[in-house]
C-alpha cells in the first residue's frame, strides 16, 4: 500500500506515521523515519484503531520512487480532492461584487479544507477590532474540530517579523513532524509593511491566505500570498472598503462548515459602518460590546472566549452598558483634549488621547477614535479630519464631507510614509479610517505634516 505522510513523530525506538492513501487514513509505524511529504510503500499487520484511521505495524516501509511514485501521488491526489469538497451557500449580500468574489471564496475555502483534512497546522491572527474579531470568529468556528489550531491577535495592523518568528516557533515546537502550516491572517495583512514577515513564514514553507478590505498600496505584496480574498478588484477604492472583512471571511467559512454566521457578518459590518446594509440596533449594540472586550483586560483574549460571549446575549448586552458607561465619560472629557485647526478650508480635530486612555482598560485608541468622530467631524457639513494621537500611535477619521471633496486619509499617509521613512513606522487603512504607528516623539511632527499633506489634497 501506498501513502502520503502528513505527519510523524518518535514513540520509542519506532516512528508513528501518519499517511493519507486511497482507502483512508493509516498510522504506520515503522523503524525508519520518513519526513512529512514523502510517498511511502508499506506493509504489515493492520488494525483499526477508530473510524478514521487504521494502525499498522509495518513488517517493510520504504519511500517509493519510479514510475509507482508517479502514478500512486496522482491517485492519493484524487482521493484527497474527492473528501475536500466546499460548500455552496446562499450569499449575505448578493451583487455583482460578491458574484465576481465567488471563485476567491472558493479558492480560499478549498485550502482550508484540504489543509484541515491533510491535518496541517492551521494559524489565524486577527485585528483588534470588531471586524477583525468576527473575521477570526467566522474562520474559527468553521475549524473547531480541527488539530493543531492557533488564533492569535494581531496587536499591530501588519505580519510583523516577529509574528512570524512567532508562529514558526509554534511549528517547530509541535509533538510531531507536520506538513507545512497555512497562516490565515483576517482583517489586515494585505499591505506592505507585512512583507518582511510573509517572507520569513514562506521561507519556512507556510501557505498564506489573507481575508481583507484595507488598499492594498504595493501590488507586489500579492506575489507573497497564496489567496488575496479582498473586493478591491472587484470594486472601486471606495465601494471596496465596504465589504469587511467580517463579510468575506463569513462568507469563505460558510463554504468550509455549515455555519449560521451572517449575523456575525453583520455585526461586523456595523462596527465598520459599512454602507452595504442598515444595520439595527441590536447590531450596533453588539459591535460596541465587541470593541469593549477586545479593549479591557477584564475578557480572556482568545477566540474560544470570544466564540461563548457572541453566542450569550446577556453577556453582549452587559458588555455594551459598561461600553457606553465609558463613552459618556469620554464625550465629558474631549473638549478639554482636543485643538482645533483650518487649512485650506478643512477642519482638523486633534485629540490628545493619552488623556482619556486607562491601560488595559476600554476605551482603546481606535474607539476613542470613532466617538470622537461621531462627536466632532461628522455633525459638520464641511470637510473635518480627526487625528487622535497617543504615544506613538495616531488614529485618523474623517467625515462625508471630507470625502465628497476629494480627500483621501490613506493616499496622504503613503506619500509621507516615502517622505518621513525615519519618523513613521507603518501606517495604512481607508480613505476615511487609517492608523499609522511612529517614532518615539515624532508624533507632533508627523501630525503637522499630515494637516498640510491631507489640506493640500482639496483643489480649490
Amino acid at each position: 500500500m501506498f501513502g502520503l505522510v502528513t505527519s510523524v513523530r518518535a514513540v520509542e525506538d519506532k516512528f508513528m506515521h501518519t499517511t493519507i492513501t486511497v482507502s483512508g487514513r493509516y498510522v504506520v509505524i515503522a523503524e525508519s523515519k520518513f519526513k512529512p511529504g514523502t510517498v511511502i510503500e508499506f506493509s504489515g499487520i493492520e488494525c483499526r484503531i477508530d473510524e478514521d484511521a487504521v494502525e499498522v505495524k509495518a513488517r517493510s516501509a520504504k519511500e517509493a520512487s519510479g514510475k509507482s511514485l508517479k502514478a500512486e501521488k496522482e491517485r492519493i491526489d484524487a482521493f484527497i480532492k474527492g473528501n475536500c469538497a466546499i460548500l455552496k451557500p446562499k450569499p449575505l449580500i448578493d451583487d455583482a461584487v460578491m458574484k465576481k468574489m465567488s471563485k476567491l471564496f472558493d479558492r480560499a475555502a478549498a485550502m482550508i479544507v484540504e489543509a484541515a483534512f491533510m491535518r496541517r497546522p492551521i494559524i489565524i491572527r486577527y485585528d483588534t477590532d470588531s471586524d477583525g474579531l468576527c473575521a477570526g470568529l467566522a474562520i474559527y468556528e468553521s475549524l473547531l474540530d480541527s488539530y493543531n489550531l492557533k488564533a492569535d491577535e494581531a496587536m499591530f495592523p501588519y505580519y510583523k517579523r516577529l509574528n512570524a518568528e512567532d508562529d514558526i516557533r509554534y511549528f517547530s515546537s509541535l509533538e510531531a513532524e507536520h506538513l507545512p502550516p497555512l497562516l490565515v491572517c483576517v482583517d489586515f495583512g494585505a499591505n506592505p509593511e507585512s512583507k518582511e514577515g510573509y517572507q520569513l513564514a514562506k521561507e519556512a514553507g507556510f501557505s498564506i491566505i489573507v481575508i481583507d478590505h484595507h488598499p492594498i498600496h504595493d501590488p507586489s505584496i500579492k506575489e507573497l500570498i497564496d489567496v488575496l480574498v479582498s473586493a478591491v478588484e472587484a470594486a472601486p477604492p471606495d465601494r471596496a472598503i465596504h465589504y469587511t472583512s467580517g463579510l468575506l471571511a463569513s462568507e469563505v467559512a460558510k463554504r468550509v462548515k455549515p455555519l449560521d454566521i451572517d449575523w456575525m457578518a453583520r455585526v461586523a459590518m456595523a462596527g465598520d459602518r459599512s454602507a452595504l446594509i442598515v444595520p439595527t440596533a441590536k447590531e450596533q449594540r453588539h459591535a460596541e460590546a465587541l470593541m469593549f472586550a477586545l479593549s479591557t483586560s477584564k475578557y480572556d483574549h482568545n477566540l474560544d472566549s470570544f466564540l461563548r460571549m457572541v453566542k450569550n446575549e446577556e453577556e453582549m448586552d452587559f458588555a455594551y452598558a459598561q461600553a457606553e458607561e465609558s463613552i459618556q465619560n469620554v464625550i465629558e472629557k474631549l473638549p478639554s483634549c482636543t485643538k482645533r485647526k483650518t487649512a485650506n478650508g478643512v477642519t482638523f480635530f486633534i485629540v490628545d488621547a493619552s488623556k482619556l486612555l486607562s491601560k488595559g482598560e476600554y476605551p482603546s485608541k481606535a474607539s476613542i477614535a470613532n466617538i470622537a468622530m461621531d462627536n466632532l467631524t461628522a455633525p459638520l457639513a464641511d470637510p473635518a479630519v480627526l487625528i487622535s494621537w497617543a504615544g506613538r500611535g495616531l488614529s485618523l477619521r474623517m467625515n462625508k464631507a471630507g470625502l465628497a471633496a476629494g480627500l483621501d486619509i490613506s493616499a496622504a499617509i503613503k506619500v509621507l510614509k516615502a517622505k518621513m521613512p525615519d519618523a513613521i513606522d507603518a501606517g495604512g487603512g481607508h480613505p476615511v479610517s487609517s492608523a499609522m504607528r511612529v517614532k518615539v516623539g515624532e508624533a507632533r511632527k508627523v501630525v503637522d505634516a499630515l494637516i498640510k499633506e491631507i489640506a493640500a489634497q482639496r483643489k480649490a
